[in-house]
């Protein structure tokens, strides 16, 4: 006859989780015959590891608020105040994240908004692909993370998570990396400085897809046109006279800095002419 201790937990690790995640109790008197018990729910994945850790696998439900935890022994409840301690469901699942793309050198500031506006604070990391980072900051609802640099282009899985990397939630839509675009020559490089010109940037990598292409001029930014993945379109803004340096963004969040320059001249308005009229002839 083997005879425990009564068992007591102490306090529950990651007492904010989500379902399908492990969840830590730390306590005394632990034995291989205890299972964990969720909301009157026997979880058969009880891992012992020690007489004061133990691990059990969360069903995987729908969220809810919160349940109670407690132990069980020979299918009979522990029955003690101390043995039950509530645990509460966040809901991490992604709505969306802006931008869809960024380069293969990484450093790409991704917004994730969360379905539950109220679960960002729990939000630790965010994986990209393989690629495990830390969240850089939150705000009501969204979580901002570094996309990490990566081998190659292409798609790669995007997904959150509350438990240091152990589990995610995943998006339904991958975070796709690209080249960056170069930039090879402007039509024309000059205009005055009422702005108004149209202006044509040539190059490679010009993402077609995209919906929100901006340049700047100087500091001045507009909206341009994607003609193609080699051709943009801009109109140029009124500018003081002088040349600038143009940057492009193709995901209204990375800048790329092209070698690229336009020059803004002094605008001269003519008033008359002496005189007013001469012969073709010359």
């Amino acid at each position: 006859l083997q005879v425990f201790g009564f068992p007591s937990i102490a306090r529950v690790y990651r007492g904010n989780t989500t379902p399908g995640n492990n969840v830590t109790l730390i306590g005394t008197s632990f034995n291989p015959e205890l299972l964990c018990r969720f909301d009157k729910r026997i979880i058969m994945n009880t891992y012992f590891i020690n007489s004061t850790l133990l691990k059990c696998l969360l069903p995987r439900i729908s969220p809810s608020k919160a349940g109670a935890i407690d132990l069980i022994l020979n299918n009979s409840p522990i029955s003690s105040s101390q043995n039950r301690h509530m645990i509460s469901f966040l809901d991490i699942s992604i709505f969306s994240f802006s931008p869809m793309f960024g380069y293969v050198h990484g450093g790409t500031n991704v917004s994730i908004s969360l379905n539950d506006a109220t679960s960002e604070s729990a939000v630790t990391h965010c994986i990209f692909g393989q690629k495990l980072v830390p969240v850089i900051t939150f705000g009501t609802g969204i979580v901002v993370c570094r996309a990490p640099a990566a081998d190659i282009p292409g798609s790669v899985p995007l997904g959150v998570s509350a438990d240091d990397g152990e589990s995610f939630s995943m998006s339904p839509i991958s975070f796709e990396y690209t080249q960056p675009a170069t930039f090879t020559s402007i039509q024309p490089g000059h205009g005055p400085e009422s702005g108004g010109t149209k202006v044509m940037l040539v190059g490679t990598n010009f993402i077609s897809r995209s919906s929100a292409v901006s340049c700047l001029f100087g500091s001045n930014r507009v909206v341009c046109r994607l003609v193609s993945s080699e051709e943009l379109i801009c109109e140029t803004p009124a500018m003081r006279p002088g040349r600038y340096e143009i940057k492009v963004s193709f995901n209204d969040v990375d800048w790329l800095t092209s070698p690229l320059y336009y020059r803004f001249y002094q605008q001269i308005d003519i008033e008359s002419a002496v005189p007013s009229m001469a012969s073709c002839d010359g």
